[in-house]
């Protein structure tokens, strides 16, 4: 709010509670009991007395903005009845929220189409756009297609053909993954969420959870780099038995992982690549409802019907500069091979939210802590950017940068945020220091 305005804060809550409520809708219309849609709540649970004021600062903003105190603080003794663990201090109870099964509900939409008619091409990639005789034309291996608009839905995946490459340059993907145990036995499960909320925890690499069947089904960040390995869904096994002691043991039956679409205002954005073409991007890993209401953006916008995007128009979401060294919490070493998965800083105040969103605000440049050696820990500040000659064998660092704690603000995602000389780079274990 302190970098947009109060308007436009209020904006972006709206526009969560309307994606929130065209996804019920779409369901109920469409008559697609296979997703399971069940809005049931959303439990942001806080890892920390530090994360846990920061969702109180939430629940304060909401009630004094919109008036509403639907949103509320629960504590620690809350939280363990509701969901089965001892492990967070405390948590935010936002009962406008729930989870559905996502594979069928795009399943659910596929048929429904299908009934109408619609052709749908799978295993059909895109590999040339054209222009021709006022028309686009879209190549496949299969053959071609001719159409007046041409509309780009590929979010993390913008990297597949060249096609999306100025989308790709604006995004940052990172892979999320999620495990189901096996069939769990009655009294187990039972003890597992038994408010039937789903779950989010707010560390910085956020753990999400909840039960769907007789099964846990339990999501994670950070472990993951490219692919997908069995050490990274070991650390996820074991990341679930933390929070779920009585997990211990328990078997996994599926795993999988996927991409999401990160952007730097953690806002996604639609508008045109140019004219008739569109694009919708950037879900942050929360798009299930806001991907829902913007395909219904998109439809207006293509029938030449103004719609109010407020903050997620098209308008500022700029290439990022130094895109091919964005990756999460990744240190990069000029003149060196090593890229390796570091923390830069501790997060707070995570909140993830399965078909809920949150408005997001940064800290300008002057305020961000600056990087530190471990052989010079200095404590934070701020840290100039050098000139083009003094930047020459310097090392350049990225870290998750904090912002000023505030209603709905996140921990500021991969980025540069200093630098230091190519000998202190150089030196055994230096990396940023954690801003206090």
């Amino acid at each position: 709010m302190a970098r947009h305005g109060r308007d436009a804060a209020l904006h972006l809550y709206h526009t969560g509670h309307a994606a929130v409520d065209g996804l019920a809708e779409l369901v109920d219309q469409l008559q697609l009991d296979e997703a399971r849609l069940r809005l049931g709540g959303h439990i942001a649970a806080a890892h920390t007395p530090h994360a846990l004021a920061g969702l109180q600062a939430t629940a304060d903003w909401v009630k004094r903005e919109t008036g509403s105190a639907s949103v509320k603080v629960i504590d620690a003794g809350q939280v363990r009845e509701l969901t089965g663990s001892a492990l967070f201090h405390g948590g935010l109870l936002t009962p406008h929220a729930g989870g559905l099964h996502p594979l069928n509900f795009a399943r659910g939409l596929a048929w429904r189409l299908h009934e109408r008619g619609v052709n749908i091409h799978v295993n059909s990639p895109a590999l040339e756009v054209r222009e021709a005789d006022g028309r686009f034309v879209v190549r496949t291996p299969g053959g071609q297609v001719s159409a007046r608009q041409v509309i780009y839905a590929t979010n993390g995946y913008s990297d597949q053909t060249s096609l999306t490459a100025s989308l790709h340059r604006r995004l940052i993907p990172f892979r999320s993954a999620i495990i189901a145990t096996e069939p769990l036995a009655p009294a187990l499960l039972a003890s597992l969420m038994p408010g039937g909320q789903v779950c989010g925890d707010t560390k910085r690499m956020l753990r999400w959870f909840r039960v769907v069947g007789d099964r846990l089904i339990f999501g994670g960040r950070g472990a993951f780099g490219q692919h997908d390995s069995a050490s990274a869904f070991g650390t996820l096994q074991r990341s679930m038995a933390q929070v779920f002691p009585q997990l211990a043991g328990t078997a996994v039956a599926f795993q999988w992982s996927g991409l999401v679409a990160m952007t730097l205002d953690y806002l996604p954005h639609a508008g045109q690549l140019g004219e008739n073409q569109y694009y919708a991007v950037g879900y942050n890993g929360g798009g299930v409802a806001m991907s829902t209401w913007m395909g219904k953006q998109l439809a207006a916008m293509t029938a030449g019907t103004p719609v109010e995007l407020g903050l997620l128009a098209g308008k500022g979401f700029n290439p990022i500069p130094l895109h091919g060294l964005r990756a999460p919490a990744c240190a990069w070493r000029r003149g060196g091979s090593n890229c390796s998965m570091r923390s830069g800083a501790r997060g707070e105040h995570e909140s993830y939210c399965i078909t809920g969103y949150r408005v997001a605000s940064r800290t300008p440049w002057s305020r961000r802590p600056g990087p530190a050696t471990r052989s010079a820990r200095a404590g934070t500040g701020t840290q100039p950017r050098p000139s083009k000659a003094g930047r020459q064998g310097a090392a350049l660092w990225t870290a998750r940068v904090p912002h000023r704690p505030g209603p709905g603000v996140r921990w500021g995602w991969s980025r540069p945020v200093g630098w230091c000389s190519r000998a202190q780079a150089k030196s055994s274990g230096s990396r940023p220091a954690r801003p206090s």
